[in-house]
């Protein structure tokens, strides 16, 4: 029998072999990447590669401004490029690390494959920062596009997306965890209303309690290029110190352990939702002019922004709801069918659109703390985008969009998105709720049944009973409330109840084409036509 002594020794032996092992999270790939000196000039054409700066944040949190701020002072002598992902709006992950990387080595001009560029990569989710360095060291250290090293990491975190529930201080998910400690060399505080900026500081000076802040104006971040952009031998020396080793060794073990929570409960990385639920994204591309005003009328009764006379109730949104087949969401017969929008709850709007024949870009943000506002596109014709560009109209003047939802529930759906934003033409004819056609298409779009696992009790209800006293198969039998068969077994469903489903659900499709058709004709030149819907995908 082991004395006490030994038994301790071997404990804190196990707890010190757990804290550098794989158990911890602190992945020495990640440790490499945080701590890699850049290349020497003479080594600058042995392999391909560059600097990459990582922007993270929450969905909405100006991570687009942040970009565009450090390419503008990176300058055209270093040939900067802009990677926004994930490129399609749904899920970030690791292969999209990959393919960023090697889009910027392709685009890298000739004459000047022996400089050092640089990489701006802005990544929108509710994944945590550790998870995220894990799928950039996987793609920047010895992978296909070469060897990058990581020259800044800067955590986005804004006023406007930073409380999933404003009325009940519930913070968003995935926030903390991009706030870890002993990982970050710079954070960009912003937000439209003044005194939560201030508290959200206040809570990043207490998290990291080290580490720069520069608030999000375009004017405070081009005079931040020291915090944004810091030297490399200065940042080294500081992720290399005690406290820093200390903090990561410390809360690396906490982010592992939310990671893997996240990844055994929804079957991906941590995802995003509290009060609301298991939020999911929907990218959608139309063309046409927006009306903002309508688009705001729109969203208010979906959450965006939340009304502060109303106490928000419980549940917010449906609690497993998800796309069929995904990992962690429910089959197509148990997903709703015909919740009503009272169940629905966005978080979060955003995107680029060109709001007129030959205007500017300007970028659309709203969430449950703002309503939607636009203001200037922030990366312009001189910073190339190599990957995530928004989809817009091919000829470059006319009106379109590119706008990513994130909430929970029905509305979620692509054809509820599609009809809500049809809605919101500058159209006064084609596009307006009051018409009866816009009406129905609107109710159309909310009802839509496309399998019969979505068939509701009454929908079913109602073919049984067209049906009740169609002409059976030979040896059955009908009594008026059940259909016998020749064994003298009993069912309340007519036997070619499959059949008469199949042939209702062609009927919905060919009324829906033609309400379809319709709309198309009443289209005006202000009208919203969308063209392409991506999702719903659990973020």
């Amino acid at each position: 029998m082991a004395d006490d002594n030994s038994v301790q020794s071997a404990i804190e032996g196990l707890d010190a072999e757990e804290l550098r092992g794989p158990m911890s999270g602190l992945d020495p790939s990640v440790e490499a990447l945080l701590l890699q000196p850049p290349l020497p000039p003479a080594a600058a054409t042995a392999a391909p590669g560059g600097a990459v700066t990582l922007v993270v944040g929450l969905p909405g949190a100006d991570q687009v401004s942040v970009a565009a701020a450090v390419a503008t002072m990176l300058g055209e002598e270093v040939g900067p490029r802009v990677a926004l992902l994930p490129p399609e709006g749904g899920q970030l992950r690791g292969e999209h690390f990959g393919m960023a990387l090697a889009a910027a080595t392709a685009v890298q001009p000739p004459s000047r494959r022996s400089q050092q560029h640089h990489l701006v990569l802005a990544t929108s989710s509710y994944i945590g920062l550790m998870e995220q360095l894990r799928m950039l060291a996987a793609a920047a250290v010895g992978g296909a596009a070469g060897r990058w090293r990581l020259a800044a990491v800067v955590v986005c975190v804004s006023d406007d997306v930073s409380y999933e529930e404003p009325g009940r201080g519930a913070m968003a998910g995935g926030l903390l965890a991009q706030l870890l400690p002993g990982f970050v060399d710079c954070v960009v505080v912003g937000g439209s209303n003044t005194a939560k900026v201030s508290e959200l500081s206040q809570l990043v000076g207490y998290r990291l309690p080290e580490v720069a802040q520069v608030r999000s104006s375009r004017t405070q971040l081009l005079r931040a290029r020291q915090e944004l952009l810091p030297p490399p031998a200065e940042r080294a020396a500081r992720l290399a110190s005690q406290r820093a080793m200390a903090d990561r060794e410390a809360w690396a073990p906490l982010a592992a352990a939310s990671a893997a929570g996240g990844s055994r409960s929804h079957g991906g990385s941590a995802a995003g939702g509290g009060l609301l639920g298991p939020l999911r994204a929907s990218r959608v591309v139309f063309e046409g002019a927006l009306d903002v005003n309508r688009l705001r009328d729109a969203l208010a009764d979906l959450g965006i922004p939340q009304d502060p006379s109303k106490a928000p109730r419980l549940p917010l949104g449906d609690v497993d709801s998800g796309p069929p087949g995904e990992a962690g969401a429910p089959s197509a017969a148990e997903a709703p069918s015909s919740s009503s929008s009272s169940s629905s709850s966005l978080v979060c709007v955003s995107g680029c659109v060109r709001l007129s024949q030959g205007a500017g870009l300007s970028e659309l943000q709203g969430s449950r703390q703002v309503a939607p506002r636009v203001k200037e596109w922030p990366l312009r014709g001189d910073v190339p985008v190599v990957m995530g560009a928004p989809a817009l109209p091919a000829d470059g003047q006319l009106p379109g969009g590119d706008l990513l939802f994130v909430g929970s529930g029905p509305i979620m759906e692509p054809k509820r998105l599609q009809a809500l934003l049809e809605r919101c033409g500058t159209s006064g004819s084609s596009a307006g709720t009051d018409t009866p056609t816009a009406a129905a298409a609107a109710a159309a779009a909310a009802g839509a049944v496309t399998t019969a696992a979505q068939l509701t009790a009454a929908q079913r209800a109602a073919i049984r009973a067209a049906h009740l006293w169609d002409p059976l198969p030979e040896g059955y039998c009908f009594n008026g409330t059940q259909y016998f068969d020749a064994f003298g077994d009993a069912s309340l469903e007519h036997p070619y109840m499959s059949r008469f489903i199949s042939e209702w659900l062609s009927d919905q499709r060919a009324q829906e084409a033609a309400r379809e058709a319709l709309r198309e004709t009443e289209r005006g030149p202000g009208a919203v036509r969308v063209v392409g819907v991506g999702g719903p995908v659990r973020l």
